[in-house]
């Protein structure tokens, strides 16, 4: 596992192979999105586990290098959605709910742990259709979150972000609609998320 700091108990063949499958299916012409999902968060600001340091460290790089389109992980209790992020933590373009953009141009990041059990907090308030409040902060504090497998001893570092684009807090449902281009034209990647009341929270549509 990389997860937690470090290439940790493979040695690294977890990140190798991550950089060789990605890197096959960006070569393959018929492949329009790479959607990648696991559990551990890259990019959270949730109060209980934050960002994990080995995912940003180890997993994101090979993101950046093969142009994923959209990750998506659980572990915080919660529904968060990034802008789209490259680089590290840049945020390539700031677009509104319900907005689209070209996919090749940052991953979007997508916390849907909102499934069933107690739920977790922000560390900032809640932002998401329907509940968009005047002066939205346009940084939230969070923090990293890295484990060294070896001495199995846990370290924090706090920061503060700008891509945390949409925070809400309660149980949700994440829908994801594929619609491939024809004849060469723009596929699209459809995301729409719903609250246990079937009401929606977020959307947003990727485009390549």
């Amino acid at each position: 596992m990389v997860q937690h700091g470090g290439p940790g108990y493979s040695g690294g063949a977890q990140v190798s192979w991550l950089n060789s499958t990605l890197a096959g299916f960006r070569a393959d012409s018929s492949i329009d999105f790479i959607v990648v999902y696991f559990h551990h968060c890259a990019y959270c600001t949730c109060t209980t586990h934050g960002c994990d340091g080995g995912v940003e460290k180890y997993f994101v790089p090979a993101f950046d290098t093969y142009s994923v389109d959209l990750v998506i992980n659980g572990h915080n209790h919660i529904y968060e959605r990034t802008y789209p992020i490259k680089g590290g933590s840049t945020v390539t373009t700031s677009v509104p709910i319900g907005g689209s953009w070209n996919s090749a141009n940052g991953t979007t990041y997508i916390t849907a742990g909102g499934a069933g059990e107690s739920l977790y907090s922000f560390s900032a308030e809640d932002y998401y259709d329907g509940d968009e409040p005047s002066g939205a902060p346009s940084s939230v504090s969070t923090y990293i979150n890295e484990y060294d497998p070896t001495t199995m001893v846990s370290s924090t570092t706090s920061e503060t972000v700008t891509w945390s684009a949409i925070r809400y807090t309660g149980y949700c449902l994440l829908v994801i609609d594929s619609e491939p281009g024809s004849f060469g034209g723009t596929s699209t990647l459809r995301i729409n998320s719903l609250s246990e009341g079937a009401s929606l929270i977020d959307s947003l549509e990727l485009r390549r």
